[in-house]
This record gives C-alpha cells, structure tokens and sequence, in this order.
C-alpha cells in the first residue's frame, strides 16, 4: 500500500453547523492543534467572493490567511465550482496551497477546464466528484479519463449523500484504481448519514491500492447533518492498524476546548430525517427544512422525499418541497 494521509476540513465542514463563524484566534488555535497532532493536510475554510471577516473561515484573497498557518504545514482551501471566476485568483506563491475544487456531475468537463487554468497558475489541485455514485460505470471512466489528461495532485471520490454502500465502494474504488493514472494520489470524502463513515474509510483502505490514499474527516465528525468521519477516530485507527503516528492528545484538548462548546449549542449526528435523505439519495437540507422548519414528522419526510423528482434529487430547492408539501400534506 502506499503513503495514507488525513486532510482535516473542519474549519470548511463545520462551518455548515456555525456559519463558518469561529473566531479568529479559535481557527488558528484549531489548525495548530491539527499542525502539532501530524495531520497532513488541513483544510483552512471556502475561497469565496464575498464580504470578508476575520472570524470565518471563508477567504476572499490568498493573503486573509498567511499568518494563521504554519510556513510548512500543507493546507487546502476548498473552491465550489461556479463561484470564484478563474481571473479572480492569482497565481500561485505558496507552494504548500492546495486548491480543492468540487462540482457536481453536470459540470465536470467545464470544472475540469477550470482545474487546468488553476493549475497553469501554478497551483496543485484535488479533484472532487460529488456525489460519485450518481455516475454510472461509463460516466465515471469518461471522467476519470479526463482526470488523467489533466494529472492533478489528486482526484477525490465524494459520498456527499453520506448514502453509499460497500458494493458502492467497492465498485467506485475499483473504476478509480485500475484506471486513475499511478501519479494520482486517490481521495476519499465520506458523509455519515447512515453512520457508515468510518466502516466505508476502513472499506477503503482494506481494497489494498498500491498509490497514495487520503481520508478526509473533522473534528468530532462536525459537519451539516449527520456529519463526517471523525478525525480522531481514523488518526486512532490508522495508529493501531497501519503503523502512523499522530498524536491524539492534540486532538482531543481541541476538540474539548473548541469543539464541544460548538455542538453544545448546535449538534450534529445522525438523525431518522438526514438517513432518510440518504435513503432517497437526496440532498440533505431537503430533511432539515421538513424536520426543522415545516416540522414534518418522520413518515411524512418519508413520503414527500419519495416524490422528489430525479433531477432535483442533488441540488437542493425549497420551492420543490413546499410545493409537494403543498399538494400532498396541505401544509
């Protein structure tokens, strides 16, 4: 097997939870705690344009960050594709940045036009697919073979439903490995909204793939929903079975003093409606508006997110729902 390495993308994930809002001092606090733990990428928050503030982990400009990280720590900024015109972003003077930049099916061929002229500025890049299960088997090698052609650092599969299953995995894993150019390290960005998380990363890693893996998880698994692969449980994990060495007692003092405090105001976890949602391969804010804001009760989430069309399935719309909700509950 080669290299396995964690990317921590609390300040990104976690802001779903907290608006992205934990204090300027409490994000440096966090990547240090990840920097002095061995974590070896981490994930300091969204590159967006928009009003910037120090207390959020969203950047608008490549210098907002310089002084909360580590000179030689590698870290990442994730790039929703769509958002940030590619004349926006400068070239590349750090050598330990990471663009991450996700898109859904319909868009891969103009995100990955957009990850070459990323990477002619000199940057190196993680390709996430969202949602790769929704790709068939021949979608998923067209697209791996674009990969290819462009040679990113990285290509990321994303169960971003939290919905897939072993034989998913198995099958995802296995077009990207025999196909995925040997020079491509081979990524992997879990959900756990049917508490699979942490079984599918270990699923991952047992395939036995000769290149490099990185799992991608948070603190306490804090995320929207139900969350993500808890970072101190596969640091733990990769300890006892693969022979790493991070050191948890950072992690753990992190999480207590910045962490906690979060989820004791707002929590995260698995929920009947989030699993439902990945049940129906839906997207998740599909459950927390029926279960937070119509205040639908378990069968009626059931119900309405059975009638959600196909194509409105990934990408949330409210008017979907209320529309349903509308002609079907009288609500």
């Amino acid at each position: 097997m080669g290299n396995i390495n964690v990317l921590d993308c609390t300040l990104r994930e976690g802001g779903y939870v907290n608006d992205w809002n934990f204090g300027k001092e409490n994000i440096k606090k966090i990547i240090q705690a990840l920097y002095l733990c061995g974590i070896d990428f981490v994930e300091c928050g969204f590159y967006k344009i928009q009003k910037f503030s120090q207390d959020k982990s969203i950047f608008n400009s490549l210098e907002k960050f310089c002084d909360i990280v580590p000179n030689d720590l590698k870290f990442t900024l994730m790039i929703n594709f769509g958002e940030v015109p590619i004349d926006f972003i400068p070239k590349c003077e750090n050598k330990n940045l990471y663009f991450r930049v996700a898109f859904r099916q319909n868009d891969y061929i103009q995100a990955l036009d957009y990850c070459r002229s990323l990477k002619d500025k000199g940057y190196k890049i993680f390709v996430n697919s969202m949602s790769v299960n929704s790709y068939s088997k021949n979608e998923l090698y067209e697209l791996i073979e674009r990969v290819n052609d462009l040679t990113p650092y990285a290509y990321t599969l994303s169960d971003t439903l939290g919905c897939m299953q072993k034989n998913d995995i198995i099958n995802a894993f296995e077009v990207a490995d025999k196909n995925l150019s040997d020079n491509i390290k081979l990524a992997f960005h879990s959900h756990n909204n049917m508490q699979l998380a942490f079984s599918n990363s270990q699923l991952f890693l047992e395939q036995g793939i000769n290149r490099d893996i990185i799992i991608d998880s948070t603190l306490m698994g804090i995320g929207r929903g139900a969350g993500n692969l808890s970072t101190e449980m596969i640091t733990k994990f990769l300890n006892f079975m693969y022979g790493k060495n991070y050191n948890l007692e950072y992690l753990l003092n992190i999480i207590e003093e910045q962490i906690q405090p979060i989820f004791s105001k707002k929590q995260w976890g698995y929920s009947v409606p989030y699993y439902i949602s990945a049940l129906n391969s839906c997207h998740p804010n599909y459950a927390k508006y029926m279960y937070e804001e119509l205040h639908l009760n378990i069968q009626q989430i059931y119900d309405i997110m059975q009638l959600i069309p196909k194509e409105n399935k990934l990408l949330y719309d409210k008017n979907i729902v209320e529309r349903l909700c509308k002609n079907n509950l009288g609500v």
